[in-house]
């Protein structure tokens, strides 16, 4: 096998990953699992140096784009790692993406080779196997630059428009060295799992680089994330440090309410992130007592390459060690205490910008820091993240966050789930609107309706009440697990009951 040298030639993320544990003893542990057996991280780099092989032999240059189209498990983490070492540039995605977006996907990276386990044409091209690809004559790690591109995270963001963020070589280790490792004291002794599909953010960084980065196990899964297969996953594998979306563990919760037996089986768990999404306190308080330990809230983005603020949720969050952050105004000043600005980002893990996409690079990119679309308050425990830039309104002159809103919401026992979106009114300001998924069933009376209002009005001032509020079946969700906001803004949102309750507010707090 081609051992990972102790030195590189150039700068290679793949190959300096497997040389630093390779150096550090460690070559023999577990790398990856997944539910048909293991890789040391000898083995891991053997299959990345095959799949590399395979890559060349089907004509794959370096800084060429490959699409990694496989559910997930070790064979996607030795398509991953494999592209990277053959110095070509890895774009996962979903390998059940709709036939519109793989081909908008495609126009835009412009892939010389797909990996998949569908052998039909994938948008006219041709794809390898995971199987051709362990066939592959292993070959040595491609040098790259530092600044040359190593992978995009396809992100979806606000604009439901996929577009590849970039990541490059130069940052190696530190790209892996992050909030696992640094702030949750993860090490060889820990077996990790992302609960999140491997071409997310979350899947990408939390589930496979930080764990290979701090020398631990990543435990990997063909399966889509849900609850049951979660924890399966978790008890299985005798899982110490989780991550998901808020959404899953609200649903692992209510899955081992209603299942107490799950609860009673063995558990290694010692750590749990939420990320991806708004945690809610509630949602935080019921997934930690039903999983045992505390549900921390990180905020990470595909720009940052990693979880950057973490802390409880509902409250003001700690950057992780090795990140700076800052708020700043609308005017670029920095923010004081209590006012909402944007949230700026400076850290070893960050995007160098958009593929192909100039503009928005200009706009996320100021230096050595990246200013993200999320906003957030200065507070005296550190910052508070108040919502996405686009979703915060200002009514009356007050500031108001959707995600304090739907916080509120969701602790009245009326409420299973809540959404808030800014609609505009008929004299072109915006309000809030609420959509709730009632926790007693289908269905929403006007007397409920109100009293949720009251229930914001009590908490957060007549500024943050609903203006409407509306009863789904289910809160409309993308595939990465986040709320899809722009389909609560469509004419008539998914699920949503016939009877809007609007005019809420006045009659509930007038």
């Amino acid at each position: 096998m081609t051992r990972p040298s102790q030195e590189p030639r150039g700068c290679n993320l793949a190959a300096d990953l497997f040389a630093a544990q390779h150096a550090a003893g460690r070559g023999r542990l577990a790398a990856v699992v997944d539910e048909e057996g293991a890789w040391s991280y000898d083995d891991l780099a053997g299959r990345a140096a095959a799949a590399a092989g395979a890559l060349r032999e089907a004509g794959v240059r370096r800084r060429e784009r490959v699409l990694i189209a496989l559910p997930g498990g070790r064979d996607w983490a030795a398509a991953f790692l494999g592209a990277l070492w053959a110095g070509a540039v890895a774009v996962p995605v979903d390998p059940a993406i709709p036939v519109a977006t793989a081909e908008a996907v495609v126009e835009d990276v412009t892939p010389v080779a797909v990996v998949s386990e569908d052998d039909s044409p994938w948008c006219g091209r041709r794809p390898l196997s995971p199987a051709a690809l362990a066939a592959g004559g292993e070959v040595a790690p491609a040098p790259r630059s530092r600044d040359d591109l190593a992978f995009l995270v396809m992100s979806s963001g606000s604009t439901g428009r996929p577009k590849g963020v970039q990541h490059v070589h130069g940052a190696a280790l530190a790209q892996v060295r992050g909030c696992l490792r640094g702030a949750l004291g993860a090490g060889p002794a820990d077996r990790c799992h992302a609960a999140a599909a491997p071409w997310t953010a979350l899947g990408l960084f939390i589930g496979l680089l930080r764990p290979l980065g701090a020398g631990a196990t990543a435990v990997l899964t063909r399966r889509r994330p849900g609850p049951r297969a979660t924890l399966n996953v978790l008890a299985d594998q005798e899982v110490t440090v989780a991550a998901a979306v808020p959404a899953l563990w609200d649903q692992i919760a209510a899955f081992m309410e209603r299942n107490p037996e799950a609860g009673r089986r063995p558990w290694s768990l010692r750590a749990a992130v939420a990320s991806g999404d708004v945690l809610a306190p509630a949602v935080a308080q019921r997934a930690g007592a039903a999983i045992g330990v505390d549900l921390l809230d990180g905020l990470g983005a595909a720009e940052c390459g990693d979880i950057v603020l973490l802390g409880r949720a509902g409250a003001a969050g700690r950057p992780v060690p090795g990140v700076e952050v800052r708020v700043v105004s609308d005017s670029g000043r920095a923010g004081r205490r209590g006012e909402p600005g944007r949230l700026a980002v400076r850290a070893p893990t960050c995007a160098t910008g958009y593929w192909r996409r100039p503009e928005p690079s200009r706009d996320l990119c100021a230096g050595d820091w990246i200013h993200l679309g999320d906003r957030a308050v200065r507070e005296a425990g550190g910052l508070r993240w108040v919502g996405r830039a686009d979703d915060l309104l200002k009514v009356d002159g007050t500031w108001v966050s959707p995600a304090a809103v739907e916080a509120c919401l969701a602790t009245h026992p009326a409420v299973a789930e809540a959404a808030v979106v800014g609609r505009a009114a008929p004299s072109g300001a915006r309000r809030p609107v609420a959509f709730v998924v009632p926790a007693g069933g289908p269905g929403l009376d006007a007397p409920t309706a109100s009293a949720l209002v009251r229930h914001v009005a009590r908490a957060l001032g007549r500024a943050s009440c609903p203006a409407t509020v509306s009863a789904v079946a289910a809160l409309p969700r993308l595939p990465s697990g986040k709320l899809d906001r722009r389909r609560l803004l469509a004419p008539a949102a998914p699920g949503a009951a016939a009877a809007e309750h609007a005019g809420a507010a006045a009659a509930a707090v007038g």
